[in-house]
């Protein structure tokens, strides 16, 4: 059976491994990968590969790279669906799959580069702890790789996805070179290598926390290079994952090494209101966490921009949600639904940068309080990111209180309107772990 799995998944050529399938081998593909799926869900990883390993090795070890990425691809997937039980025994799949990242053949490269960035989301952290000696170098040299921009872009992505889960100790010996490939990464034309790569610093940054200040003024030029370029092309996607990796080193390296970019960044946030963008588009979510940052980053020092940052958030929060009950065609049902599932995205961003906004600032809020509650006590119904909001809120009231910022304090109508609320939600609620939530939030709000 396995033999077989594996045979069908080789059905590729140097034109159908790519994006050009016809549709005999795609079907042919597609259902052996299903298959292969499903057969290592029903069996588990471990008894497949430890109790029929012969299938896998004659495929590695074949002279046609057909088969070679079919073995590739099927550790991928069979580390897919049996994570849990494949942790203990990570070496199985990573093992074979770190032997065919410098095959000789770039579709076999390229599925390796794949199947790191799989076993790096589903095996983490046993693969970064046992492998990151080996995948780190790896993962770089494949980004030189400049004869195959696709090679490049997987690199990249696995990239990603491998050091989120690092260490600052695993990360350190590698700084230095995986840093210059992902700049060098920026000065290339595709966007699409451009933008992982800048995931790619933003993750680095999160992981080596102290020890990327080091990079931060190496860093930063390029990254205001590929703002200016991307905004002079209207590339709003560029732009917005650019100002998302800015934002995200600030977060890491604090609010005094980056005062000089401030005020060009939020005026660019600012001048980019995400109410004009279509609801599909992605730049929306990135620009609402693009505010986020800065108000973490500065603290009460973010007030200035509070005027434009608190209405982008609160026009999302107040989104309207469209009924699709009496809507029969399933396309359209099916669309309706799409933005359904994107505008309560939006929300639920937006509840918890508010809610971020309000534990930063405290009584800086003052002015925005009333707003803000009269926005996400209804909200409460979208639940946990507008539950967990609500003691802020009222931490918030109750400081500007104490230091008499308002002549008339909004602080017992605030707590009139969301404890009641807040016990009213509570019993509507069906699901345990939210309820929980509101169970606390409701303690928290009741010590004030």
């Amino acid at each position: 059976m396995l033999s077989q799995l594996l045979c069908m998944i080789a059905t590729v050529n140097e034109n159908t491994a790519l994006d050009n399938r016809d549709q005999e081998q795609c079907i042919s593909l597609d259902q052996g990968m299903k298959s292969m799926a499903r057969s290592s869900r029903a069996l588990g990883g471990r008894f497949l590969l430890e109790g029929f390993p012969q299938p896998f090795e004659s495929c590695f070890n074949s002279e046609e790279w057909q088969r070679r990425r079919a073995a590739v691809s099927s550790l991928s997937i069979i580390s897919k669906n049996c994570s849990k039980t494949l942790k203990s025994k990570v070496d199985l799949v990573a093992d074979p799959i770190m032997k065919m990242v410098d095959d000789m053949h770039h579709h076999v490269c390229w599925g390796a580069m794949y199947a790191v960035e799989e076993l790096s989301k589903y095996l983490h952290p046993e693969l970064q702890n046992h492998y990151h000696q080996k995948v780190l170098p790896a993962l770089t040299k494949a980004m030189d790789d400049f004869s195959d921009s696709k090679i490049q872009v997987q690199a990249a992505m696995a990239t990603y996805h491998f050091v989120e889960n690092c260490t600052s100790n695993m990360l350190e010996p590698y700084l230095d070179e995986i840093i210059s490939k992902l700049l060098r990464c920026l000065q290339k034309r595709k966007h699409l290598l451009k933008q992982w790569a800048l995931l790619a610093l933003a993750a680095i940054a999160r992981s080596s926390q102290d020890r990327f200040l080091d990079y931060y003024r190496t860093v930063m030029p390029y990254l205001n290079f590929v703002r200016t370029k991307a905004r002079g092309e209207s590339n709003g996607l560029l732009l917005s994952e650019t100002i998302s990796c800015m934002t995200t080193i600030w977060t890491v390296i604090g609010k005094d090494k980056f005062s000089d970019d401030t005020q060009q960044v939020v005026q660019l946030l600012a001048s980019t209101p995400i109410s004009n963008l279509d609801i599909h588009d992605p730049v929306r979510i990135q620009g609402l966490k693009a505010w986020g940052r800065p108000c973490k980053c500065l603290g009460h020092e973010f007030q200035p921009y509070m005027e434009v940052a608190i209405p982008c958030l609160l026009q999302s929060a107040r989104l309207t949600l469209p009924d699709v009950a009496y809507i029969e065609e399933s396309d359209e049902r099916n669309q309706m639904i799409q933005i359904k599932t994107e505008i309560l995205e939006e929300k639920a961003t937006a509840c918890v940068l508010l809610r971020d906004c309000i534990a930063e600032l405290k009584e800086g809020m003052d002015l925005w309080i009333d707003e803000v509650a009269e926005t996400l006590v209804p909200l409460l119904n979208v639940r946990i990111a507008a539950a967990l909001a609500m003691p802020e809120i009222l931490k918030s009231s109750k400081a500007a209180n104490d230091k008499r910022l308002l002549q008339k304090s909004p602080f017992k109508k605030l707590c009139s309107d969301i404890i009641p609320a807040l016990v009213e939600a509570l019993v509507k609620e069906e699901v345990i772990k939210i309820s929980a939530v509101m169970l606390d939030s409701l303690e928290d709000c009741l010590e004030f």
